[in-house]
């Protein structure tokens, strides 16, 4: 069989890692603790392993320099992800990505008024997204680690940061004011490798995928059940439905803010938010716009796989919409009255596309095609491209769905040009798409 190599890192996710991979006959021949070899033997003659930072696993494992590795959620929203399978949530080194300030300082004030707070953190991808999505202006600060004493010293007024117990924050002063996401390990494999030593590695990810789910304290939560007859019903419900009122009133404050700056200032509020939110610095808006020559051309350069996947699922929304087409109908009474109803499409609508992490070519698909076959003339597409990148098959599916124009921006600022349209977007009739709180 051919030699697996299997990433990892010192520390405690290797330690969890241990019991999954001996539950799947698995196990390094040698301590890496001790050991000071990087390349180890397993008890297997087709499996070793390499030890690298924590930060590198997804790199080692993208590149193909190591078929399988096992990472942090929060290690792979920094790295992004591409290129990477991540079939098995492992279930270990379980802990929650936060924001945390000083107890004397007042989060949720600094929400409602928009003020730009100062964050440090490792995590500056996630952050940042995390903060655009909300609409809060921050000055991102890079640390590597003492995270905690950055706001105790003036250096920061919250921190990003991971925490288990809560212990470091508490025994600095510190509090945990929003939760971001819980983290826990990922089983990442390269995809290659999947289909050339899937004879292989299909195995050793099945034993893994068992060992995680029959793992002590990794077993599925059992859902939660509230009894209508209970005393405590309405007190469990409303603890279980309360939303946080505080952080909407904020989310509402900041794009109301947003609509009215885009509405007033138009190309020049576009320019500034989409280089604060996505940080692209474009001389104006037109340098941000695509057309139909781009979208062509990133169809042309699929693979014959995603070409005729993307033709055929635009196909079959095209088909189903189609037998949903409201027709014009008239009919002439006795006495000469003609009565009926006319349909006409609208002459102009936009679309709202997710961009970064999460770009999908099905929501220009579901959103562009039912306009194309309504008659619709012109589709304006918006989609924010963080850092400059582009998503190849959102474009190749614009080209696929009929889209005329599109602009590399997103956010609330995206929204309000389309409603009310600047010197360079024009205002449409209709908005349709995914989105979020802001």
């Amino acid at each position: 069989m051919a030699m697996l190599t299997i990433a990892l890192s010192k520390g405690r996710v290797f330690d969890e890692t241990l019991p999954l991979l001996a539950a799947a006959g698995i196990a390094p021949a040698e301590d890496p603790e001790t050991s000071r070899k990087l390349i180890i033997d397993s008890n297997r003659p087709d499996v070793r392993f390499i030890i690298v930072r924590a930060s590198d696993v997804p790199t080692y494992v993208q590149r193909g320099a190591a078929d399988l590795g096992v990472s942090g959620k929060d290690v792979l929203l920094e790295h992004g992800g591409e290129g990477l399978y991540q079939p098995v949530d492992l279930g270990i080194g379980r802990c929650r990505m936060v924001v945390a300030a000083k107890t004397s300082f007042d989060y949720e004030g600094a929400l409602k008024r928009g003020a730009r707070l100062s964050v440090a953190t490792k995590y500056v991808m996630t952050a940042r997204e995390h903060f655009a999505a909300k609409g809060m202006h921050v000055d991102l600060i890079k640390l590597y680690g003492s995270m905690e004493l950055a706001p105790l010293v003036g250096l920061a007024d919250a921190i990003v940061d991971l925490v288990s117990s809560g212990k470091t924050l508490k025994a600095n002063g510190l509090v945990a004011v929003e939760e971001i996401m819980a983290i826990s390990a990922r089983l990442i494999v390269n995809p290659a490798a999947l289909k050339l030593k899937r004879d292989s590695v299909q195995p050793v990810l099945d034993a893994l995928a068992r060992s995680a789910r029959s793992a002590p304290g990794t077993a599925v939560t059992e859902m939660r059940r509230l009894d209508s007859s209970a005393a405590d019903f309405a007190a469990a419900l409303a603890r279980l439905t309360a939303v946080n009122t505080a952080q909407d009133e904020a989310i509402d404050t900041s794009v109301a803010n947003i609509i009215v700056d885009v509405r007033a200032r138009g190309d020049a509020a576009v320019l500034e938010y989409t280089y604060l939110f996505d940080r692209i610095k474009a001389p104006s808006v037109a340098a941000l716009e695509l057309g139909p020559a781009a979208f062509e051309a990133a169809f042309d350069a699929l693979g014959a796989e995603q070409h005729n996947a993307l033709v055929t699922a635009a196909e079959r929304v095209r088909t189903y919409h189609r037998h949903q087409r409201v027709k014009s109908w008239s009919f002439t009474e006795a006495d000469g009255t003609r009565l009926g109803q006319q349909v006409t499409p609208l002459d102009r609508v936009g679309i709202y596309v997710p961009g970064g992490k999460a770009a999908y070519p099905s929501s220009v698909l579901m959103n562009a095609l039912p306009a194309q076959v309504a008659g619709v003339r012109e589709i304006v597409m918006v989609v924010p491209t963080p850092h400059g990148a582009q998503s190849a098959l959102v474009l190749a599916a614009a080209h696929v769905a009929g889209v005329t124009r599109a602009f590399t921006i997103g956010g609330a600022q995206a929204i309000a040009a389309l409603a009310y349209g600047t010197a360079t977007i024009p205002a449409v009739d209709k908005i349709v798409g995914p989105g979020n709180a802001y």
